[in-house]
């Protein structure tokens, strides 16, 4: 009898294990047969009927073995990693009901597996023969059907298919659990082994949404099973964990003879293989019993049906997000780490555009402090407070982005070290030392920066009043609070760190997220700011969860130096500190100070140049703040140096320069209007009396005079100055005029796009009060596609659109979450983001045709 090794509680979570890694991870191999495509015509079966194996190394966990009947088990039972996905005989006596029913040997584990496989590659062979035939009839039946009729056709196909979605929720509250015992929780588990091992396919998500069937054909007939083998495997973690398999009584202790079936276990690999299996017999149900009493000459083919689920995918590939429980109705990802360094990247995403402008351009960092000011949280407060209010939310983008910048550059070097190591992971041996000190560094970063947005959390909450006051109600039970508003409930579950069949943060993240998509009125009763933290989260899980799964790390515990140690949530910036209330008070002088209006006038250009000086002031102290928190031996990256950069300098002297030219030339335009000759007024005939030195008698009448007015010949002094100065002006423009051109790139190609992109893109550069309405995400995507961009999902809510010139780069963008709607003021910030990545503005755009 084997002993079961002393290892953390950390490490008894599910583990899945990879057998091999090689020099391409994106590749994912197994030994799964290759069935599947419509096109595909299967081999003729080798006279042995044995299962091939594969022997080259593969990039994920999920490398299934269907060994000989003579073949030794894969590991021994001294592999710590593989004896921790079993029961000892200390939790199998602790927990009554949770024992294995009995051991099997490698032969009958390797036929276990490979029964599941022929039946898997039986059924969706028949499917997809009918689907050829009549799956254009079958969509059309299935649409036309109302969500009643639905229900009871998926019930017919899968009697025992679970009511309704988020099982884990419910098993909570479920009154049979109630009565029964925590150890004997096996029996209940069991009743809904479908729902654990499907949790996607339930009677309410099919029956409102009539496309998932559809997709799900689509998908699971067109392409490999190896391609969603890893999928379904994941699926059983909650499964596994919660030790959904069949149990008995009797007590077995973990030996050479429980044959770990493949790379991640025999119990996961077996749970894994039966979810294959089961999903493969529920679409061949419900294909016959849709189309019973179909003619079999109404043949149609299944051009619609492909149409639909097309159709479906590519609306899912630019919203912006793809739901957890929405991804088994979505073409497969890769699962390894080799989409990590992408999901990392848009960790910061757009919140380093954001943060550049709010450092160069004051108009848009007034906009951003007008939408906190919008919120009725910061309507509430006092006049002192709303400054800290509005200060916190700009050292919130700041520290997004500053902290995002360490995880993602330190989690590149560590995968930098996995790739060159990754030829030394041998199946069946322990991790390299170097790979697996660099696999748990990552896993604990990313931990830690997850932290901080859980840890965060609470102070968001209290900016909406009604979760506010509800989340700190106690006399609520948890079934009272979970059926009376889950939205409340999952919140608060997310902020604790209680552990329950529920506390996966996955799960609740992913429950959050389908219940603000769900309906306006649960999007209005949060705010922006908590939207983007839970998207944001999002993102951090899906990263976090992809490295955990990936290997395990041993059960040593893995410290970066120097940077666990500041992600923790108390080393945040506190205003409250004596060494910060620099930082507060330049911030207060930039937000009361008068800034510039339109107009061209004295009194704008002094603040214009006061407010550039108070903005590089406090941008100045906030770096200054920050580089104190952040060690200098890990800060490798700061976008905390735009209002300084020569750029950036440049810009606003030539703004200056252009501001006072006009000035000039207004005032001189002024005064030459002032003083412009006028014609003279017809002088009065005077009469002048000549000097006469004779005696004057009134008989001798004064002979009158005339007067000869001088004429100047000389210029105005005044009208010449004008004009001299103003033609100097004028050649000075002209050169710096030609400068410019000189200078300046060369300018972008207009680019044609239809009427509705040029709507949208007036809306994004232009001031037209007319065209202020609301902007949909889908509507944005196509203006840009139609632009030239090519959109990717980079996870979360984040979307990349690429260039079509390589050279140029990419830019990400966040979907309104959970709405659907973009705000003018983000949709305005997004054209000065493309502007500054791709010089476009106003007049690149020209209407087709």
């Amino acid at each position: 009898m084997s002993q079961r090794p002393n290892i953390s509680s950390r490490d008894r979570r599910l583990l899945e294990l990879q057998s091999a890694i090689d020099a391409e991870p994106e590749k994912l191999e197994t030994a799964f047969l290759n069935i599947s495509r419509r096109s595909y015509q299967p081999p003729k079966a080798s006279g042995d009927g044995v299962v091939k194996l594969a022997t080259k190394p593969v990039s994920y966990a999920y490398h299934t073995e269907s060994a000989l009947a003579t073949s030794p088990p894969l590991c021994t039972n001294k592999c710590n990693i593989c004896s921790s996905q079993y029961r000892s005989l200390e939790l199998q006596r602790e927990y009554e009901g949770q024992c294995y029913d009995r051991a099997c040997t490698d032969n009958e584990a390797s036929h276990m597996i490979a029964d599941y496989i022929s039946t898997t590659e039986r059924n969706l062979a028949e499917t997809r023969e009918l689907l050829l035939e009549y799956g254009d009839i079958l969509a059309r039946r299935w649409l036309k059907y109302d969500p009643t009729r639905r229900k009871t056709v998926l019930r017919t196909a899968m009697p025992d298919m679970f009511a309704m979605e988020w099982l884990g929720a419910y098993y909570l509250f479920d009154e049979e659990g109630d009565k029964l015992a925590t150890g004997d929780r096996a029996n209940l588990d069991y009743k809904w082994r479908k729902g654990w091992l499907l949790p996607y396919v339930n009677v309410e998500v099919m029956s409102r949404d009539a496309q998932k069937l559809l997709v799900l054909l689509f998908l699971r007939t067109n392409r490999d099973p190896n391609d969603f083998l890893a999928y379904d495997i994941e699926r059983t973690k909650t499964a596994f964990r919660d030790h959904t398999s069949k149990s008995a009584t009797t007590t077995i202790a973990w030996s050479d003879g429980v044959h770990r079936g493949d790379i991640v276990g025999f119990p996961r690999a077996n749970l894994g293989f039966e979810a294959a299996r089961d999903l493969s017999v529920f679409l061949r149900n419900i294909t016959k019993t849709i189309l019973e009493n179909v003619p079999p000459e109404a043949r149609h083919g299944c051009l619609e049906l492909d149409g639909h689920a097309e159709k479906y995918m590519a609306a899912v590939s630019v919203n912006g997000g793809l739901a957890y429980v929405d991804r088994p109705f979505f073409k497969p990802e890769s699962f390894d780490l080799s989409r990590l360094r992408h999901l990392l990247q848009s960790l910061p995403g757009a919140a380093v555009d954001k943060l550049k402008l709010m450092q160069t351009d004051i108009l848009f960092f007034r906009e951003k402090l007008a939408e906190i000011r919008s919120s009725r949280y910061h309507r509430k407060l006092s006049e002192e407070a709303q400054t800290k209010d509005l200060l916190r939310s700009v050292i919130y983008v700041v520290g997004h982005v500053e902290v995002a910048t360490i995880v993602v550059n330190t989690s590149f070097a560590l995968l930098v070290k996995m790739v060159r190591d990754a030829r030394n992971v041998t199946r069946g041996q322990p991790l390299p030392e170097v790979y697996d000190l660099a696999l748990g560094c990552v896993e604990q970063l990313l931990s830690g920066y997850y932290r901080i947005y859980r840890e965060g959390l609470p102070a968001l909450l209290d900016h909406c009043d009604d979760l506010k006051h509800k989340t700190k109600h106690t006399k609520q039970t948890p079934y009272e609070s979970f059926r009376g508003d889950p939205l409340v409930w999952n919140l608060t579950r997310l902020c604790t760190r209680a552990i329950d069949v529920s506390q996966v943060q996955s799960f609740h993240l992913g429950y959050i997220d389908a219940l603000l998509a769900s309906s306006e009125e649960q999007r209005e009763r949060i705010d922006k700011a908590l939207c983007e933290h839970l998207s944001e989260m999002l993102v951090v899980d899906e990263a976090l969860t992809m490295v955990t799964d990936h290997l395990p790390p041993s059960h040593r515990y893995y410290e970066i130096p120097g940077v666990m140690e500041w992600l923790v949530p108390a080393h945040t910036i506190d205003l409250g500190e004596s060494r910060h209330q620099e930082l507060l008070r330049r911030f207060t002088k930039l937000v009361a100070a008068k800034h510039p209006s339109e107009e061209t006038t004295k009194d704008n250009l002094r603040r214009l140049q006061t407010t550039h000086t108070l903005a590089s002031e406090f941008w100045g102290e906030m770096r200054r703040v920050w580089s104190q928190c952040l060690p200098t031996s890990i800060i490798i990256t700061s976008h905390l140096s735009e209002f300084d950069s020569t750029t950036h300098s440049t810009d606003f002297q030539k703004q200056c320069d252009r501001y006072e030219a006009e000035l000039l030339q207004q005032e001189e335009a002024s005064k030459a209007r002032s003083t412009k000759t006028r014609q003279p007024a017809p002088a009065p005939v005077t009469t002048q009396v000549p000097f006469d030195a004779g005696p004057s008698t009134p008989s001798t009448p004064l002979a009158p005079v005339l007067r000869k007015d001088k004429i100047k010949t000389r210029p105005d002094e005044a009208t010449q100055d004008a004009a001299a100065l103003a033609q100097a002006v004028a050649q000075l423009q002209l050169a710096d005029h030609a400068a410019a051109v000189a200078d300046a790139p060369p300018p972008n190609p207009t680019i044609a796009v239809c009427r509705e992109s040029i709507v949208i893109i007036g809306r994004m550069y232009g001031r037209d009060a007319a065209n202020r309405g609301l902007t949909k995400w889908l509507d944005l995507v196509a203006a840009l596609v139609d632009a030239g961009l090519s959109p990717v999902h980079s996870g979360g809510s984040a979307v990349t659109f690429a260039h079509a010139d390589p050279t140029k780069g990419a830019i990400t963008m966040h979907a309104p979450h959970p709405g659907i709607t973009v705000r003018l003021t983000t949709l305005r910030s997004e054209g000065r983001r493309l502007q500054e990545r791709f010089q476009w503005d106003e007049y690149t755009f020209v209407l087709q045709g």
